[in-house]
């Protein structure tokens, strides 16, 4: 492989850029000299020939643009790991990241400095064929393991001694430059090797999942991340995913699961929520979490949601034209911020009149975090205009958004019990929890505690005095015909 000065691996990098400038500035000196050492030419003829060179040089940017790109990156990091076993090497995907806000604007030449020095560090550690320009803040480190064939728990550790390395270099380095507040600038490392499935074939799906593994440490707000099991069949989930979402749209493949709402007062089902489910066959069950930022990026979201509510409508019909559910029976449905700022008011007010429904025993839940988006308050009030309900969903994350309560009017709280623990629960907590209820009943809401697992967390609700619960402990999400068998089973209540 040739090494960084004759195949820079990304246009955007500071070295890149300082030929550029050399080549630029050599171009000017042509021209000067031309037309001091030329004085016999005419004006036009020094014109032209300045010209030409500049365009000589734009072309010369245009074709060395083309040439060096992250493709040709590929091809050449592929070819030189052609022969190569993929068990033997492990790779790591580094990105730092400039935290503060003004600093990129005060110090433009920061980036590519220390970028410039950084990679010049790998390089001569690791060695040149082995380090790789991916972006402007981005580096890959493809490298082999000391030993050949050695265990997974072996290979972790070695992974894991390589990181800190790399991690005391970038500190080390960051020490040396003339910057102040250096602990904005922080790195992410996403670590990958082949795993036990041995489902990795060439050395470019290795880049990928340390790059994928990168992201979720990023995500969790930690400075690295080793793949693992889990991690690995994550990536193949989302490889999976992008190729065939669109396709399994096609086929229908999204559909409703019900969770039942009990009633506390009267231990009846006196509702349900409705979850999307990707079913790829009657064992691959894919939560929405998995998949709903990929369909964001597919614009598809809001039309899986449509879909969604659609056949959840049509199933609450069938069950009252059976008489398996009261006329006051309640439905909850999950909508995304996306789909709230897309969709039509009138869409939803057609579906209940094709089924026969009022919207008033239709409550959407709407996350706190999203109702302190102006564009999403507005879309709050319009519809409860229509007549249609709103749970606001609190503490479904680690923070509770305050402005939820103040700047919205909803009709109930769903409160998510996800900070208490499975067994024992603490009086601070319950105090915590015990101070919403009171706001919640002062502003006349309904409240329902979600999460509910376990005998202690319906206890817990009933100490509360909420009014509705629901929660693995009577059912996980259920499909159509499932939920419909848990209604008949359990039409006249639920004795727990």
């Amino acid at each position: 492989m040739s090494d960084f000065k004759s195949f820079p691996a990304h246009n955007k990098s500071g070295d890149t850029m300082f030929q550029y400038k050399y080549f630029a500035l050599f171009s000017l000196v042509i021209i000067i000299v031309s037309w001091i050492g030329l004085p016999d030419l005419d004006q036009n003829t020094k014109l032209l020939s300045a010209a030409a060179i500049l365009i000589i040089q734009a072309l010369f940017i245009v074709m060395y643009s083309r040439k060096d790109t992250r493709e040709i990156l590929k091809k050449r990091i592929k070819s030189h790991h052609r022969d190569k076993p993929i068990e033997d090497y492990f790779c790591l995907a580094l990105e730092y990241r400039n935290s503060g806000k003004y600093q990129n604007v005060f110090d433009n030449n920061f980036d590519v400095n220390f970028h410039y020095e950084f990679f010049a560090k790998l390089k001569k550690r690791f060695g040149k064929k082995h380090v790789h320009k991916w972006d402007r803040n981005q580096i890959i480190i493809c490298i082999g393991f000391t030993v050949p064939d050695m265990s997974i728990h072996d290979k972790q550790r070695e992974q894991l001694f390589v990181t800190r390395e790399v991690r005391k270099y970038f500190r080390d380095l960051l020490e040396t430059m003339p910057i102040d507040n250096k602990h904005y600038i922080k790195l992410t490392i996403g670590t990958a090797a082949q795993g036990a499935k041995r489902e990795i074939t060439h050395v470019l799906d290795l880049i990928e999942l340390a790059q994928y593994t990168k992201l979720m440490a990023y995500e969790e707000n930690i400075s690295c991340k080793i793949a693992d099991e889990t991690i690995r069949s994550m990536k193949s989930d989302v490889d999976e995913f992008v190729t065939t979402m669109e396709e399994s749209f096609i086929l229908d493949e999204f559909n409703p699961f019900f969770q039942p709402i009990i009633d506390l007062g009267s231990n009846r089902i006196a509702g349900c929520e409705s979850f999307v489910r990707w079913q790829k066959n009657s064992y691959r069950i894919i939560e929405a979490w998995k998949f709903k930022d990929i369909a964001n990026e597919k614009n598809l979201i809001k039309n899986i949601d449509l879909r969604v509510i659609n056949k959840t409508f049509r199933f609450i019909w069938k069950l009252r034209t059976e008489s398996l559910i009261p006329d006051n029976f309640m439905i909850y449905i999950n909508l995304s911020a996306h789909t709230l700022k897309e969709i039509h008011i009138s869409q939803l007010t057609e579906l209940t009149k094709t089924y026969g429904l009022t919207p008033e025993l239709v409550e959407f839940d709407i996350k706190d975090v999203s109702l302190t988006d102006p564009s999403v308050i507005k879309y709050v009030s319009e519809i409860r205009k229509a007549g249609f309900k709103v749970a606001v969903d609190a503490f479904n994350t680690d923070t509770f958004a305050l402005k939820s309560f103040l700047h919205n009017d909803f009709d109930s709280i769903k409160i998510d019990k996800s900070v208490l623990g499975k067994e024992k629960i603490e009086d601070r907590e319950f105090l915590f929890y015990k101070s919403i209820v009171r706001i919640a009943h002062a502003m006349k809401l309904k409240k329902i505690l979600r999460g509910v697992e376990n005998k202690t967390h319906l206890e817990f609700a009933r100490k509360l005095k909420v009014d509705y619960v629901q929660g693995y402990y009577f059912t996980h999400p259920l499909d159509e015909q499932k939920f419909a068998e848990y209604i008949r089973k359990y039409k006249d209540g639920i004795y727990v």
